[in-house]
């Protein structure tokens, strides 16, 4: 093996070894799913706040959160919904909420809706659900174990018409209860957080894997850059040849798969950090990534090209410009991904794309 076909595997078993490690952080900070499965939700079908219908179908695949709840109860009702909404911005983006009535007959989707707008709730991310009383009771009390009665005539407010449990569900991708917290105990909303943070890291999509899978393919292309520069100031051009071009296949392919990540997906990535000057920071970084990686390829196809047709001293001239902007662009990628899945994942929010064009945020 020659020194520099050496020299190009260490940095792609290094790579390699970035990808595991990538992959590997947030499930560690999920701190693995070792939760019982309690129960299995079935098949339904039930109409939201906005009179839209929802079934099963458009929750199977996502993690979720479930309640239940009846618009004109007096007391745990409201108390329990401000507590989720309140927890909203520490759920991860991707996760669910769904509240039951145990009242449809009074709790219309218009109903519904003014008791939803009361805790700023909105669907897809909230669904308020009625529909037929079987269906819901079915759903509430078979399925995700959730007591739900009608109250006899010994009552403290006319409008206390329901005996129903002040549990909170989580249900994971393939539909089952993995836990239920009381929402009346002071550690509800650690509780719920681990609870959603374990079901959360099992069993991932594909699909999810992909932004890991890019931070490693910058990760690579910085190495395979830094490679180059060493190689060019001790004079191997031919090791200094190696790696650029390795550089430039590595980050075609990080193109390729950014751009399947969000054909696939159909969301961008928002940070949204309590703490402005991390908003601020992340977004510096984000746009200046952005806009760099778009004059970033114009530059490397030139100087590429001057290097193949042998006119070195161009070459280098640009490449003076064009290896600076790679390198900062290769590296604020991986920042990027550390920022949104690593350092802070309950504040990064996946927003609905609008239209059909890629997202902007490179992650």
């Amino acid at each position: 093996m020659t020194p520099n076909a050496s020299s190009l595997r260490r940095l792609l078993a290094l790579g390699l070894g970035l990808l595991i490690v990538l992959l590997a952080l947030p499930r560690l900070r999920g701190g693995g799913d070792t939760l019982p499965v309690i129960s299995q939700s079935g098949e339904f079908s039930l109409t939201n706040q906005l009179g839209k219908a929802v079934s099963h179908k458009n929750l199977r695949g996502q993690v979720w959160v479930g309640n239940v709840i009846f618009t004109r109860c007096p007391g745990v009702c409201p108390v329990m919904t401000q507590k989720l909404a309140d927890l909203r911005s520490q759920l991860p983006a991707d996760v669910r909420l769904v509240s039951l009535t145990t009242d449809p007959e009074f709790d219309t989707p218009g109903t519904l809706n003014t008791f939803a707008e009361r805790f700023e709730a909105k669907a897809p991310r909230w669904q308020f659900l009625t529909g037929p009383k079987e269906t819901l009771m079915q759903l509430a009390v078979k399925d995700l174990k959730l007591t739900a009665q009608p109250k006899d005539d010994n009552r403290t407010h006319p409008n206390d018409l329901f005996i129903h449990s002040p549990h909170v569900v989580v249900v994971d991708r393939q539909g089952r209860v993995r836990a239920a917290v009381d929402s009346n105990e002071a550690d509800m909303a650690p509780r719920l957080l681990a609870a959603v943070n374990q079901v959360r890291s099992a069993n991932r999509p594909w699909k999810e894997h992909l932004p890991a899978i890019n931070a490693t393919l910058n990760s690579i292309a910085t190495l395979l850059l830094l490679g180059g520069f060493i190689y060019i100031k001790r004079e191997n051009k031919i090791a200094h040849r190696n790696c650029m071009v390795a550089a430039f296949i590595v980050s075609a392919v990080f193109l390729a798969c950014y751009l399947l990540h969000h054909y696939l997906t159909g969301y961008h990535t928002k940070l949204r950090h309590p703490e402005a000057w991390v908003n601020q920071l992340y977004y510096t970084i984000l746009i200046s990534h952005i806009l760099l990686a778009i004059v970033i390829v114009p530059l490397v196809f030139i100087t590429l090209n001057h290097a193949r047709r042998e006119r070195f001293e161009k070459h280098r001239r640009i490449a003076r410009i064009t290896w600076p902007i790679w390198m900062y662009v290769s590296l604020t990628g991986v920042l990027v991904y550390l920022f949104l899945y690593v350092w802070f994942p309950q504040h990064t929010e996946k927003v609905l794309k609008t239209s059909a064009l890629p997202a902007l945020p490179l992650a």
